[in-house]
């Protein structure tokens, strides 16, 4: 009930009610943008698919915004390529940082969340598959950071590359120990510089499809927090009195507005000042 606590039922002197029914507030824009969340993948998706240095092609899970016809996709692919056509795309990916994902990637200490922009190319409706392919990258011409695997290789190069190592198992054993001969101490030393230069072959080689997402804009409504009036009712009960003269017909009476907060086209209105902190990522 979104409307727990608010006035329901004013019962009238004369024994007639007015009824208020609420209902929950929704939103299609974040002032002047159009709303957006994020979308996982789906497991066909393959991050190495970046190989060719050019563009990656990551397949969106519709469903969790609930899109899942074949009509609400297309209609879908129009709205993201009219709201992200030449701007850029927000990711966040949980990516194996060095060698496999592990079975709860999560708090694993080799897979972590990579998260940034890369540029937009397209979206498109697959006919094969029925689903929505998001293709990203600018040709190159952006150096290290034109697609989420090389914005993940440059992390592992930078920052990590020197805490893990090749069988992603992330043991105390790979940083170097104290009491240990000088050539104990060059070996572990040239393991964790050879495990730092490990990028194309040994790192980012996969992503969990379900926890990882890009930001796009939506198709349906999203819900929001308050509530609004969805219907004013009269009821009597005793029917409608049609004058001084004329005893009450007995029958039951119904009548009242219901208000509909749609535009033309038959979406939202609604329009939020801004989204919690809490979904922070998706906040248009």
């Amino acid at each position: 009930d979104p409307a727990a606590w608010q006035l329901k039922v004013i019962q009238l002197p004369s024994g007639g009610e007015i009824h208020v029914q609420y209902e929950q507030d929704d939103y299609l824009y974040v002032q002047n943008r159009r709303a957006t969340a994020l979308v996982s993948l789906l497991s066909s998706t393959d991050p190495l698919n970046e190989a060719a240095n050019t563009s990656g092609i990551y397949t969106l899970n519709t469903a969790d915004i609930g899109v899942t016809t074949d009509a609400d996709k297309q209609e879908l692919v129009t709205v993201i390529n009219q709201n992200l056509s030449g701007q850029k795309i927000f990711f966040k990916f949980l990516y194996a940082l060095i060698g496999s994902m592990q079975s709860s990637p999560v708090n694993a200490c080799n897979s972590d969340y990579v998260s940034g922009y890369v540029e937009f190319q397209s979206a498109t409706f697959n006919t094969t598959s029925h689903n929505i392919d998001i293709k990203v990258g600018d040709g190159g011409s952006n150096g290290g950071y034109s697609l989420p695997r090389k914005v993940c290789l440059d992390l592992v190069k930078k920052q990590k590359g020197g805490k893990l190592n090749e069988f992603g198992n992330c043991n105390t054993a790979a940083a170097v120990q104290g009491g240990l001969s000088v050539r104990e101490m060059v070996s572990q030393l040239v393991g964790m510089v050879k495990n730092s230069f490990f990028s194309d072959a040994f790192s980012c080689k996969e992503v969990k499809p379900a926890l990882s997402y890009f930001k796009i804009p939506v198709l349906k409504a999203k819900k929001g927090g308050g509530l609004r009036v969805k219907r004013l009712l009269m009821y009597d009960a005793n029917g409608i009195d049609y004058g001084p003269t004329t005893a009450q017909d007995g029958t039951a009476a119904l009548y009242g507005t219901e208000y509909f907060y749609q535009d033309e086209y038959g979406k939202s209105s609604g329009v939020a000042t801004n989204e919690p902190a809490t979904i922070r990522d998706e906040n248009a």
